[in-house]
């Protein structure tokens, strides 16, 4: 997880997915429009692509989202489920 998110995320779309893949890891950022989700196998990879996107642009955490584009997202403890 060397690769800086800056040096994967040059021109961000209206909308668009980019993955970084490391062994058994991988960290998601999907786009839309001025929408970030995130997603990662350890909270660490979450905190990382947060760190480096703060670094670089004005962001707001929302937390956890419930809905995206009209779909809805379900957390547990060990999962997470899109209907």
């Amino acid at each position: 997880m060397e690769q800086s998110v800056r040096s994967w995320i040059t021109n961000i779309r209206i909308h668009a997915s980019y993955i970084r893949r490391e062994d058994k890891d991988f960290q998601i950022i999907t786009v839309w429009v001025d929408n970030l989700l995130l997603f990662a196998t350890t909270d660490n990879g979450i905190e990382h692509i947060k760190k480096e996107i703060a670094s670089r642009w004005r962001v707001t955490d929302l937390g956890e989202p419930s809905k995206i584009i009209g779909i809805k997202i379900m957390h547990s403890d060990d999962s997470i489920a899109i209907l």
